[in-house]
């Protein structure tokens, strides 16, 4: 807690004019003093020289006495020639003079603005000065009426004052709400019951008690979610016998794990606590043996190199560095530079470019993107040139993928406009063609016949026999002949001489169905085939995303918020994270 209480300020005034002779007197080698002192105007004994030193005229022969014996620190000198032999604030004089008169409340203004004008104190201390005047001001009081600097540490260091003195830095403005709740919470103490910032700093930096420390940070919820989560990673690499780097605070772990003979220290821990993946700590112990202790532009820590390697100015430095430090081969670091840093529409990363190029708004600027960086082989690009401008065009009912065109020509009422789309954009090759129509012309005259009954008794059984009983002698599904068994040629003739000229129906129509359906299965597959090899292989086929040389990023620790991926930066940042232990 904050004590910068009005009264160290006052003390700061007081006896302007009789600072020598006050300091001398208490000085530890007053001793090497005589008397008479001849600086002094030969006075006789300590009460005269504090009477002589008491005049304003002999302002300059006793600051002058007080330095020569080292009566006065630096500081108590320099503060004393600011204000020469000027009286204090409202004229006062002496050590119980200005007491009085600034440990009065009414008078504290201009006890302050005296001290700002002599520029006594330093800006920080003036401006807690004021704070603790306003407060006084607005009705507070000193805890426990304390008039000292010391006296009020006294006070507030004992627990049972802990509430007032809280109350008190709160009511001047030296603590925030959130300060308060932790005094209250701990009330007052910290471990080891270390007291105030300075003193627990200096206990928890000792590594023997990093773990009560911890401890006791997480019993007391002093700290935010993020950050526990990583505490306890730090506690359970502790508990695991894992020796913590030889470093305090983050400032001072940066220098110490960027010496290369560090490096291997600081990576065992990171991977034991959780910080780093397996594969991030082998990379990372890869920079090691090859003695890179930060990455391009000496950036450090996942976030500081992707926003380095983001800048389209360091795309050669990172792919090279990268390269290099064996993060990409010769052919994926050629590659990114192609790339230039970033894919169609600035997309960055393997999952995001995939979801930019899949809408099908950018199918022709990724086709461009890719065809313009030499990205697409140029036996493929003819062929995928063709696809752009048919995917443009649109296919039969206005499809634009193999999945529209599929389900579209599915369908058995647009098999005739298929067909006809696949014939007029030449599709189908001369012999496919003649064989789907001749198909066709064989189907509507079956059709035909069956429709008008013309067909003479035995003539479609002669057309289809060998077809429909094709390796079924003897076998028909149980049911539709008496004995489950196929009738010979002869027993066919009896029945259609006995008038079962159901069944010459009931075979004309099976066999009209069967060719039909596999006539239309046939066009169906050749038309697909046809139209795909048209429109090209998809954007996807012809340019992977996997042939975009970027790292596939692996779960990360809570601090290093896991965070947009960079082309180049996903790939060097995690192996650098150390860096920023």
């Amino acid at each position: 807690m904050k004590r910068h209480y009005l009264v160290i300020f006052v003390f700061l005034l007081v006896g302007f004019g009789v600072l020598a002779s006050i300091s001398y007197l208490n000085a530890s080698s007053k001793e090497d003093i005589v008397f008479p002192v001849a600086e002094l105007g030969n006075c006789g004994s300590e009460n005269e020289c504090k009477t002589y030193c008491d005049g304003p005229e002999n302002f300059e022969a006793c600051i002058a006495f007080a330095e020569k014996y080292n009566l006065m620190s630096q500081e108590e000198i320099n503060m004393a020639k600011k204000v020469g032999g000027k009286d204090g604030p409202g004229g006062c004089r002496g050590d119980n003079g200005c007491k009085s008169y600034c440990d009065d409340i009414n008078n504290i203004e201009e006890c302050l603005a005296f001290a700002e004008e002599n520029d006594i104190l330093p800006p920080d201390e003036l401006e807690e000065a004021k704070k603790v005047a306003q407060a006084l001001k607005g009705g507070a009081k000193m805890p426990g009426g304390c008039t000292s600097k010391e006296r009020c540490e006294d006070y507030c260091g004992d627990p049972e004052n802990t509430e007032e003195c809280v109350a008190f830095a709160e009511a001047a403005g030296f603590m925030s709400p959130e300060e308060v709740a932790m005094v209250r919470k701990t009330g007052g103490k910290g471990p080891g019951d270390c007291r105030g910032k300075n003193q627990c700093d200096a206990y928890c930096e000792d590594s023997a008690h990093m773990e009560e420390c911890i401890n006791f940070v997480i019993e007391y919820d002093l700290m935010p979610p993020e950050e526990k989560e990583e505490t306890l990673k730090v506690l359970d690499a502790l508990k695991k016998g894992v020796k913590m780097p030889n470093c305090r605070g983050r400032e001072e772990c940066d220098v110490y794990c960027s010496e290369p003979q560090n490096m291997m220290e600081c990576v065992t821990f990171a991977e034991a606590a959780g910080f780093m993946s397996a594969e991030e700590a082998e990379e990372a112990k890869k920079m090691a043996e090859l003695g890179i202790t930060s990455g391009p532009g000496g950036c450090k820590g996942k976030g500081e190199c992707e926003a380095y390697c983001d800048d389209p100015n360091h795309s050669e430095e990172c792919i090279s560095f990268a390269e290099k430090a064996g993060f990409m081969s010769q052919e994926e670091a050629e590659m990114a530079r192609k790339m230039g840093g970033s894919g169609p529409g600035g997309c960055k990363g393997k999952e995001e470019c995939e979801s930019y190029c899949n809408a099908p708004e950018h199918n022709e600027e990724c086709f461009n993107f890719a065809s313009e960086r030499g990205l697409i082989p140029p036996e493929e690009l003819e062929e995928m040139k063709k696809g752009m401008e048919m995917m443009r065009e649109g296919g039969p009912g206005g499809c634009r993928s193999e999945e529209e065109c599929r389900a579209y020509c599915d369908t058995p009422d647009h098999e005739e406009e298929c067909f006809n789309f696949a014939k007029e954009k030449g599709l189908i090759s001369p012999e496919e063609m003649q064989r789907m129509e001749q198909g066709n012309e064989m189907m509507r005259q079956i059709e035909q016949m069956r429709r008008e009954e013309i067909m003479e008794e035995g003539e479609a059984d002669d057309m289809m026999r060998d077809d429909f009983f094709e390796g079924t002698e003897g076998m028909m599904p149980e049911g539709e002949f008496e004995g489950g068994y196929m009738p010979s040629p002869e027993e066919m003739e009896q029945m259609r001489n006995e008038g079962t000229q159901e069944i010459q129906e009931e075979m004309i129509r099976r066999e009209t169905e069967r060719t039909q359906q596999q006539i239309m299965e046939e066009e169906t597959r050749k038309m697909e085939e046809m139209i795909q090899q048209e429109m090209g292989p998809t954007l996807e086929q012809q340019m992977p995303i996997e042939q975009i040389p970027i790292k596939e990023p692996t779960e990360q620790s809570p601090s290093s918020q896991i965070y947009q991926e960079s082309l180049l930066g996903i790939i060097i940042g995690p192996f650098l994270r150390i860096f920023g232990f």
